[in-house]
């Protein structure tokens, strides 16, 4: 069996995560922090996100996934923060709902972006302001779902929502909660609950 060999050196990796966690952990301090690396071989990790993804199964522990064939260190400490901020608003709040969701990455993004100043990820602007308030308004009634499915579909697309239409209407929705409170720390906002945020937002205003 061939072995497939990572385009970036692992010191490289572990540098590049360990620099993303100290300054995530300036903004933001969390006390205890564990980070699992694994590799990826999906062509759309790759294609569509620069060949870095991850995910926060609970408080304090982060999973990042890395294609071999990935380049981009600058990927990997984005990913880090990301996740970095899902594992913070978890010691505060529940993820359970699609709302949940919605905020839970609005968040993430906006943090992401206050560590990692920069363009914006595709999947954050996949929506400009009033396309994210139209489809938003279509998930009336289904903010309280449990369902996976409906997860999938609204965050990876379908006939009805387009590639990425979650992380971009959370990405709006946090955003229009930002403007509206000039003077609340990102840290705070991050304990915040979900309903709160989205009843401060304006964002159907």
């Amino acid at each position: 069996q061939q072995k497939v060999k990572s385009q970036i050196e692992p010191h490289k990796i572990i540098s590049s995560i360990s620099q993303a966690v100290d300054v995530s952990k300036q903004n933001s301090p969390m006390n205890s922090l564990k980070i699992f690396v694994f590799p990826t071989f999906s062509k759309f990790v790759k294609t569509k996100m620069f060949g870095v993804t991850g995910f926060t199964p609970y408080t304090a522990v982060i999973h990042i996934y890395i294609h071999p064939q990935t380049t981009n260190i600058q990927a990997i400490k984005n990913t880090v923060a990301h996740e970095y901020s899902h594992a913070f608003r978890l010691k505060y709040q529940r993820w359970n709902t699609l709302l949940d969701s919605l905020i839970f990455e609005g968040i993430a993004e906006h943090f992401k972006e206050t560590i990692f100043p920069g363009k914006i990820s595709p999947w954050a602007a996949a929506l400009k302001k009033r396309e994210a308030k139209k489809y938003f308004q279509r998930l009336s009634g289904k903010l309280r779902s449990l369902d996976p499915g409906l997860y999938k579909q609204i965050f990876f697309g379908n006939k009805e929502f387009p590639l990425w239409a979650g992380y971009s209407i959370g990405y709006h929705l946090v955003e229009s909660f930002i403007l509206t409170h000039p003077g609340l720390s990102l840290k705070k906002m991050m304990t915040l609950p979900s309903d709160y945020i989205l009843n401060k937002s304006g964002l159907l205003e």
